[in-house]
């Protein structure tokens, strides 16, 4: 029998030459031999809104306009919005901080405010109204204290008390009742009046932190503040600066 001749177009002769033959759908649709794009687009999808779609780049399938070049500038146009985007969670993210900040320099002063209205409290009559200096009752603990000392300073013994008629002279000389003149009794010296007390002055200086905290805080605030306007400002003229280039396009 003579040998069947192998036909060319049979399933073997296909997967011998494989790269010979190519379906018409890989004909209509050629690969891109352009340069790639150095740009590479963010893995997340991309949502467009409406009022952006008109500064998107239009192709109208004129023989003149180049489809690559057209999916080129859509994929530019694109990853600056994305750029934008971002810059604007940026500045988000930093005001939000800036607030936490603010507000927890708040608490700290309001923490420190109510210690120092607890310290200025009266120890004396527990009263929050007046300081210890002011107290009402000190002038008369004063008087008291200071009429007290005076009725003893102005005691003195009697030493030539006359003990009536019993008193005989010859009993100067008798060893029992011998006089011997006393020895001058120690006085101690009156002490100055009290200065301000300790707590008193740690008040003083505890308003004094506070005073200088406070006003370093609002020149902090006000720089902030300015910081933020000219970060403002700055994005607003770059987000003119890319509308502008998008209208040139």
């Amino acid at each position: 029998m003579e040998a069947i001749p192998e036909d060319q177009h049979s399933q073997n002769a296909q997967d011998e030459n494989i790269n010979a033959y190519r379906s018409m759908r890989d004909c209509m649709h050629p690969p891109r031999m352009s340069a790639p794009s150095c740009i590479v687009p963010p893995t997340k999808q991309l949502v467009i809104r409406p009022h952006i779609v008109p500064l998107l780049p239009t192709f109208h399938e004129m023989e003149s306009e180049n489809p690559y070049a057209h999916i080129k500038e859509f994929e530019d146009v694109c990853n600056t919005l994305n750029e934008d985007i971002d810059m604007k969670a940026k500045i988000a993210a930093m005001a939000r901080r800036l607030k936490e900040l603010e507000v927890k320099k708040i608490r700290e002063v309001q923490a420190i405010s109510e210690t120092l209205v607890q310290d200025m409290s009266c120890s004396i009559c527990q009263s929050f109204e007046h300081l210890v200096a002011e107290c009402p009752t000190i002038p008369a603990a004063r008087e008291m204290f200071g009429d007290q000392a005076n009725v003893i300073g102005q005691f003195k013994p009697i030493n030539n008390a006359s003990y009536g008629n019993t008193y005989n002279s010859n009993w100067r000389n008798h060893p029992n009742f011998s006089w011997k003149p006393r020895a001058p009794q120690y006085t101690q010296p009156g002490q100055a009046p009290p200065q301000a007390s300790s707590l008193e002055q740690a008040i003083v200086n505890l308003s004094k932190v506070v005073g200088d905290f406070v006003g370093d805080q609002k020149s902090i605030n006000a720089q902030v503040r300015q910081e933020i306007e000219s970060i403002n400002k700055m994005m607003d003229e770059m987000k003119n600066g890319l509308f502008q280039k998008i209208d040139n396009l």
